[in-house]
């Protein structure tokens, strides 16, 4: 079972990847001037693109890197359990 420091370093590292801050600017900006019905649709609507190709990912990714010859080789730790 992963520790805290090792849980808060992969929610570190997802954060990053994803950037959400920005994200949430850029969903802002695109959906002005769009109606409350508008926005919410376009939020559903990537909501289950997001989630598809996620699970997507999580079925075939390792088969994928398998194919494009793509090793990912897990880090040093940081921080070790006592």
């Amino acid at each position: 079972m992963p520790g805290l420091a090792e849980v808060l370093t992969i929610y570190g590292q997802r954060v990053a990847i994803m950037n959400p801050f920005t994200a949430v600017n850029n969903f802002i900006a695109l959906t002005e001037g769009l109606e409350r019905g508008e926005v919410r649709r376009v939020l559903k609507k990537s909501l289950v693109v997001v989630i598809f190709l996620g699970l997507i990912f999580i079925y075939i990714g390792k088969t994928l890197l398998d194919f494009y010859h793509i090793s990912v080789r897990r880090p040093p730790r940081l921080f070790h359990d006592f």
